[in-house]
């Protein structure tokens, strides 16, 4: 949400405004698009269980 806000407002506003830390934002960010077996299992599962 903040990334899509942040195109129109401040990361420090959207943080604050939303009590999220910009470091944590900064560092989910940073985590974004990196391969994470277990986030993949997880996601499969969820997938699974919910495709009849």
């Amino acid at each position: 949400m903040i990334n899509e806000l942040s195109e129109q407002y401040s990361v420090v506003d959207c943080c604050r405004v939303l009590g999220v830390k910009r470091s944590s934002f900064y560092a989910w960010r940073k985590r974004q698009g990196r391969e994470n077996p277990d986030r993949d299992v997880l996601r499969s599962r969820v997938i699974n269980e919910c495709d009849p």
